[in-house]
């Protein structure tokens, strides 16, 4: 666990991702996109960001 935030700044690093993408990653991780019950109806969690 200790050297996976270092390996994700890396790969960060090799492949950026344009602020939009990460604002709505963002907002769906908020709207409980990787929670038990978002993921069970990812479909609906998604919708709530669009």
């Amino acid at each position: 666990m200790e050297g996976l935030g270092e390996e994700c700044k890396a790969l960060g690093a090799v492949y950026p991702a344009p602020d939009a993408v990460v604002e709505r990653m963002r907002a769906a991780v908020e709207a409980g996109a990787q929670t038990r019950e978002g993921e069970l109806d990812l479909e609906a969690s998604l919708d709530r960001v669009a």
